[in-house]
């Protein structure tokens, strides 16, 4: 798509915002919109059936999620009725990670509430205009500079009315609009297809293993039942082996965080459980002295092992890892270092069990897996050389995978960055959108 530019332009004399048409103008947004916050609902007044209530968790990029929501009596729909939404309006994060965030109520026949540290667009403007100028990067960058300039990541109504916008005549407004959202929306299509593929690849990968370490590479090969429920049929000439009888194992310790010596100037390499969600782990989270080694209950773990997350909130737990330095670790990761079975195919075993292994514990985020617990993981054993079989193919066959699922991923990365530099070439008449919708 190649867009013409306006014939003339003329300097607006802000520099954030460059050159813009002849015939435009600019204002400040207060001359053109309004924010008007939320109210600070309490939590003790939840309900399960009742009005919903908007959070800022519940924005999405132009959307609401309704999925998780929380519900208001009905009756505070009357009594704070300055507080409703609407469907079509426009909403923007004003506080946390998500400051910034616009997005547009979907049509809905329920009752909306606003909570605090939300704000409701209102404007005598083509609203979706509006949407679109919050949205760009024209808005966006200011707002994130403000917040990282401030003790606490939020911005007031005032400053998101303070900023200097194009001021345009309701015709060229809807003009903008009505071409953004064709190719915003075209742009969006080609993310979601992409994303689905994400989530094919995905599974395809974890049928690839699951079925590897289950059911071997040979297609031919006779089967008997193990015994086990979960694990089913395995081939003739497996076994079920405990891990205890396969690795040894062990957990870490941390260094007195409050003792800056055994953190500064570092030389013994050191990983915190959240690293398991590199999967691969090639290099260590921070590095601890030798004093802090000494005084900790730190353990060398060797190049080659496996590490577990014992605990830990969302995906964390019962996440495991291949080592591919020598370092040491915290407490709340489980060492698996195999003895009687080869690393990689007892890696790919774990990784396949993921969720059985969590639910050994529970899913409670105090609920914490432990050693004991690890230790009675039963594992299918093929014979050593079929175990490198095993592991080689699916090294190979998952990084096939994981390198395609990259390529798409830095494919979703650019159609998002088009998107935005779209949106913010078109409201601020880098280009002239005429032609394009004629």
């Amino acid at each position: 798509m190649k867009l013409k530019l306006y014939p003339k332009y003329k300097d607006s004399g802000v520099q954030w915002i460059g050159k813009i048409p002849e015939g435009w103008g600019l204002s400040r947004g207060k001359h053109q919109y309004k924010i008007f916050g939320g109210y600070a609902f309490s939590s003790e007044d939840f309900i399960d059936e009742g009005s919903i209530l908007i959070r800022i968790g519940d924005m999405q990029e132009g959307s609401i999620d309704f999925c998780n929501c929380k519900r208001l009596p009905l009756e505070y729909a009357i009594s704070k009725k300055e507080f409703r939404i609407s469907s079509k309006d426009v909403l923007i994060a004003m506080t946390g990670a998500t400051i910034g965030k616009v997005s547009q109520v979907q049509e809905t026949r329920e009752k909306l509430l606003l909570n605090q540290r939300v704000g409701k667009v209102k404007t005598s403007n083509c609203l979706d205009y509006i949407k679109y100028i919050l949205n760009s990067d024209l808005i966006q960058e200011q707002i994130h500079l403000i917040a990282e300039g401030g003790a606490q990541e939020n911005i007031s109504s005032e400053q998101l009315e303070s900023f200097i916008i194009p001021l345009l005549d309701n015709k060229i407004q809807k003009r903008i609009v009505s071409f953004l959202d064709k190719k915003i929306s075209d742009i969006n299509i080609l993310i979601e297809k992409d994303k689905s593929l994400i989530e094919l690849l995905k599974e395809k990968r974890v049928a690839l293993i699951n079925h590897a370490v289950t059911k071997g590479l040979n297609p031919k090969v006779k089967m008997k039942d193990s015994g086990i429920d979960w694990i089913g049929k395995i081939p003739e000439g497996w076994d079920i082996w405990k891990i205890e009888h396969l690795a040894r194992l062990y957990s870490g310790g941390t260094p007195d965080r409050s003792n800056e010596s055994y953190w500064d100037n570092g030389e013994i390499p050191w990983i915190a459980s959240g690293e398991v969600n590199q999967i691969d782990i090639i290099q260590p989270t921070s590095l601890i002295s030798k004093e802090g080694f000494i005084n900790s209950s730190a353990k060398w773990i060797p190049k080659n092992s496996l590490v577990i997350a014992l605990a830990g909130q969302g995906k964390t737990k019962g996440m495991v890892a291949y080592l591919r330095i020598k370092t040491t670790g915290n407490q709340s990761l489980g060492v698996i270092v195999p003895i009687k079975v080869n690393s990689r195919y007892l890696f790919y075993w774990l990784k396949r069990n993921y969720f059985n292994i969590r639910g050994l514990a529970g899913e409670g985020i105090r609920d914490g897996l432990s050693l004991d617990m690890i230790k009675e993981i039963r594992v299918p054993m093929p014979p050593k050389s079929e175990q490198i079989q095993i592991a080689e193919y699916l090294d190979k066959a998952t990084s096939k995978i994981d390198k395609t699922i990259q390529k798409i991923e830095e494919k979703i990365t650019l159609l998002e960055e088009f998107k935005k530099s779209l949106i913010y070439h078109v409201v601020t008449g880098k280009v002239d959108i005429q032609e394009a919708i004629a």
